[in-house]
């Protein structure tokens, strides 16, 4: 789908009861697709075969630098949490990738920057807020839509 602008394609919705989330759409889909492999393999094999490309190449260089450098062979079990990174977000989380890719002054004008137990910062949206802050991310330029089942499945819900 083409958009009339170099801004990506956002969609949105709630994460939990607490918390809205935008994100860019192909993004929630590599990150759905993921969390649907992370849920679903029994063995290493599944669970990289499930991966979307760029997130498997990412995992196989976040496990040839991990302690160990050992690539689990496709026939071993899987156990998520030993995805080298698991512990710290990987391999994403939308309320820590927006302080990334939303322009300061929106982080500034409709969230606050908020840090959890493992020290990892992320921008928190009041879905009260959350309308005003995509109208004045459309009016930057972002097409944006709701779409609060991939914002869910993203984030390992659904």
């Amino acid at each position: 789908m083409e958009h009339p602008t170099d801004r990506p394609a956002l969609v949105y919705g709630l994460f939990g009861e607490s918390l809205f989330v935008a994100m860019p759409e192909e993004r929630a889909e590599q990150l759905a697709q993921a969390r649907q492999a992370e849920r679903s393999a029994t063995t290493w094999g599944e669970y990289r075969a499930g991966l979307p490309s760029p997130l498997r190449e990412q995992l196989e260089t976040n496990l040839r630098g991990s302690a160990d450098g050992r690539i689990p062979p496709d026939e071993a079990g899987f156990d998520p949490m030993d995805v080298p990174g698991a512990a710290d977000l990987w391999p994403g989380w939308a309320p820590n990738e927006m302080l990334d890719w939303v322009p300061p002054e929106l982080q500034e004008r409709f969230g606050r920057r908020a840090v959890n137990t493992n020290g990892d910062a992320w921008l928190a949206v009041d879905p009260a807020d959350g309308p005003a802050f995509i109208e004045a991310l459309r009016a930057l330029g972002y097409p944006c839509r709701e779409d609060a089942v991939l914002v869910l499945k993203a984030h390992g819900g659904a």
